[in-house]
């Protein structure tokens, strides 16, 4: 489905990531799926997205404006890789509004 709300935040490289691929994160949170883009600087484009008919039902703590919160739920939700800042990806992540989108 090409119509997906998303967010994507921009984190360091963890060192278990390898940094000349991207890498797709199927399921990477409930009912999102999500892709890592290396870039220079050692950083990471790390962005999660889910269908526009599924967003009611994604974990609440994903939609939450306070960092400790979403910090948290990605600290034990995120299975793909460790990351090396929970804190900063969550600053970024409540920091902006969903994306969308869409095929026209």
């Amino acid at each position: 489905d090409i119509f997906k709300t998303f967010k994507a935040v921009h984190v360091e490289r963890p060192p278990s990531v390898t940094e000349a691929s991207l890498h797709l994160l199927p399921d990477c949170f409930p009912l999102m799926q999500g892709i890592a883009l290396p870039e220079t600087g050692n950083m990471l484009n790390l962005s999660a997205g889910v269908p526009r008919n599924l967003f009611d039902r994604i974990p609440q703590e994903l939609k939450s404006d306070d960092p400790k919160v979403v910090a948290e739920y990605v600290k034990k939700a995120f299975l793909p890789f460790e990351l090396v800042d929970y804190d900063d990806f969550a600053r970024q992540w409540v920091g902006q509004r969903w994306n969308r989108t869409g095929q026209v």
